[in-house]
């Protein structure tokens, strides 16, 4: 691999915390290169997508601190996740 990696930090619910140690478990690797490789082609394909959207359009729903996957703010997220996630299956 000829690109820089770079670290990163963040917060997941336990659920997501365990079924990526017991898939880093099964399959031998670290959880990093786990997260890498499941992540990078799907990440991808909602970059490309969200792309073709104007940048300026927000969500008068959105909370202020809505950035953080905690309290108040996990139920928005969550419906924004699912929107994404319904893009893809009009795709199918």
């Amino acid at each position: 691999m000829s690109e820089k990696l770079v670290r990163m930090s963040f917060t997941v619910p336990p659920k997501v915390r365990d079924d990526l140690s017991y898939l880093s478990m099964r399959l031998g690797v670290s959880k990093s290169s786990v997260l890498s490789t499941i992540l990078s082609a799907p990440l991808s394909d909602i970059v490309e997508m969200l792309s073709s959207i104007p940048a300026d359009i927000r969500d008068e729903d959105a909370p202020d601190h809505a950035r953080r996957f905690r309290d108040s703010s996990v139920h928005y997220i969550e419906r924004k996740s699912a929107e994404v996630l319904d893009l893809f299956k009009g795709l199918e």
